[in-house]
């Protein structure tokens, strides 16, 4: 695969994630600003990660799934 077309495939699995966040987060009700609050990040980095404009570590992903009760490898599946 191409330079180019790794890109792709970052940018595609940055939103996958940031979907499965935003999903759990909204099916137990939860604003960004509660879910930032319960994991120590900021509200901003909530958004751009639910985005997928951040790149996300996986200790950020274990903080995010264990205040979304979930676990980690729910957040990185790949569609």
């Amino acid at each position: 695969m191409n330079e180019h077309g790794y890109d792709k495939e970052l940018i595609k699995f940055r939103g996958n994630v940031g979907e499965v966040i935003q999903e759990a987060r909204k099916s137990r009700f939860m604003s960004q600003e509660k879910l930032s609050q319960l994991s120590g990040l900021t509200q901003s980095q909530i958004s751009r990660i639910e985005a997928g404009e951040r790149s996300v570590s996986l200790y950020v992903i274990a903080k995010i799934a264990k205040v979304l009760e979930i676990r980690p490898e729910e957040i990185l599946k790949i569609n």
